[in-house]
């Protein structure tokens, strides 16, 4: 195995947390695509120039992950990596499915740490909510119609 194929096209150093770009495999680290999705006008690839089709690849994944060997340091805050992948846990999203527009849509919202924490915590506030709505269901005590018209 090469450590050319987990190479990342912004910061060519082996990928952390990748992501696969486009249809051709082409690879970047999750911060990476992030930020040229941030600064960049175009959605496309930054290699071939084809359109983005953002997803992870089970793969890559599960490879570079013995090619990466990260120093452990005390970190209090999350990673926006570890945010991203409880928003599509979230929204019911397959891992391993095209998820451009909700990438998009996260590396917009997310361009400092503070962001990044308050999504966390909105994240958190949800999943805390529907378990709460549910053992109110159990007992009876919750009536759904009341709140229709929000979607926990």
């Amino acid at each position: 195995m090469t450590t050319e194929l987990y190479k990342c096209c912004f910061c060519l150093s082996i990928v952390k947390n990748p992501l696969v770009m486009c249809y051709q495999t082409h690879v970047g680290c999750f911060d990476c695509v992030c930020e040229h999705i941030r600064k960049s006008e175009k959605s496309e690839c930054p290699l071939c120039r084809q359109s983005l089709h953002i997803r992870f690849d089970r793969l890559i994944s599960e490879s570079s992950e013995t090619l990466h060997r990260p120093k452990r340091r005390k970190t209090t805050q999350e990673s926006a990596h570890c945010v991203f992948l409880r928003l599509l846990q979230l929204k019911n999203k397959e891992r391993y499915r095209i998820f451009t527009r909700t990438l998009k849509r996260f590396a917009i919202a997310t361009e400092s740490s503070e962001k990044i924490l308050q999504l966390s915590e909105d994240i958190t506030n949800i999943f805390n909510a529907r378990k709460s709505a549910t053992r109110l269901l159990e007992q009876k005590l919750y009536d759904q119609g009341l709140h229709s018209h929000v979607a926990i």
